[in-house]
């Protein structure tokens, strides 16, 4: 049989190869005037390849498209008379060149991987490939059509995923330590990337590291807002029904819709997988509507204090229509109170006004104004 050679193969696909020729004397060739490579001592023209001084020649003139020089580990590829700059295959993308040299770890690239230059075959690195490509087992085809089965029927993404992880003796620490580990599978769906297994593996690890960072924020806000209800039930022993009482009261109230405030915009610049977790009502913690419920509860504690229950309490908020003659006064208190929030808290106070009154907040305002211009005529 005949044997096939690199050369052959590479000429086939229309690559040339030259077998790089005995080291020569820095005498033996050199460029006549005319910039021809010669044979130093004849004038008569270098046949075939040659490098000189760096660059490629061919037939004594300077090398014009590509050229595999050398065989095995110490090919190289030319582009005209140089090295080829940045990655190149050659010879139908069986080999793989970094700046005119073979590769010399495992490479991805275009979708292929190369082991020393070469289209990779067999097992490296426990994974094993068939000319460059990653071969997948029964089982791992199994989970990934596993997973898929499960996001579309509600299962449980989680487990199939951590068990597959175990087998595979993957690190499952940060899973096991989520507190609110039950919410991992109504946030998976919108983060689980599920074209290979090593991109549900890799995605979920992403959704747990956010999972973990938003159980942080949990146990921070938590932690706050039990600090300020203590605070508050403490100081609540001291207020009287006097109005000094009644001020120091209002002023706490206030505080604590500052600090709600403040986390409020501290969870809004979250990450945004963090912020989701925190907020959908996929995952059901909703903490945005927790904070706005707590802000507005204050608000309302606050109205109550005022003498202005009738218009802002539990579940709503007094119509413009409301507005007679006899509660005029209190309706102009109460307009200046709401009208005193400004920036996230007028936002916060906006989600109240349109959940209870049916109608965004200035719209609100703009009524009640107009309502108490009319008895003042």
């Amino acid at each position: 049989m005949k044997k096939i050679t690199v050369s052959t193969i590479a000429v086939a696909v229309g690559l040339t190869v030259v077998t790089p020729m005995a080291s020569e004397a820095a005498s033996s060739v050199k460029l006549n005037k005319k910039n021809v490579l010669v044979h130093a001592k004849s004038e008569k023209v270098v046949k075939g390849y040659k490098v000189y001084k760096g660059k490629l020649y061919k037939n004594g003139k300077l090398n014009k498209g590509y050229a595999v020089i050398g065989s095995g580990l110490n090919m190289k590829l030319y582009h005209n008379e140089a090295l080829k700059k940045g990655y190149k295959t050659a010879k139908s993308n069986q080999y793989l060149f970094k700046n005119g040299k073979l590769t010399t770890t495992l490479v991805e690239h275009k979708s292929l991987f190369y082991y020393k230059g070469k289209l990779a075959n067999g097992t490296i690195s426990n994974t094993t490939y068939v000319n460059g490509k990653v071969t997948i087992d029964a089982a791992t085809k199994q989970f990934v059509t596993d997973v898929k089965t499960a996001l579309t029927s509600k299962g449980d993404v989680a487990a199939i995923i951590v068990n597959y992880l175990e087998k595979n003796g993957q690190d499952i620490t940060a899973y096991q330590n989520l507190q609110y580990v039950e919410n991992l599978n109504a946030i998976l769906p919108a983060f689980i990337k599920t074209d290979s297994a090593d991109d549900i593996v890799a995605s979920f690890q992403v959704v747990v590291a956010e999972a973990v960072k938003a159980e942080t924020e949990i146990v921070k806000v938590d932690k706050q807002s039990k600090a300020l209800l203590a605070q508050y039930q403490e100081l609540q022993k001291t207020w009287g029904n006097d109005e000094a009482s009644k001020a120091a009261h209002i002023a706490f109230l206030r505080s604590m819709q500052t600090e709600m405030t403040k986390t409020y915009l501290e969870m809004n610049n979250l990450p945004d997988t963090t912020k989701w977790i925190l907020t959908s009502k996929e995952v059901g913690l909703q903490y945005d509507q927790v904070l706005e419920d707590m802000w507005l509860q204050s608000l309302i504690k606050i109205a109550d204090l005022q003498g202005l229950s009738e218009y802002v309490g539990y579940g709503k908020f007094a119509k413009p229509e409301q507005v007679t003659v006899e509660n005029k006064e209190q309706a102009i208190a109460f307009l200046t109170v709401i009208k005193s929030y400004t920036g996230i808290e007028k936002h916060l106070l906006s989600a109240g006004v349109a959940e209870r009154a049916g109608m965004e907040l200035d719209a609100y305002v703009q009524q009640f104004e107009a309502a108490i211009v009319v008895l003042e005529k």
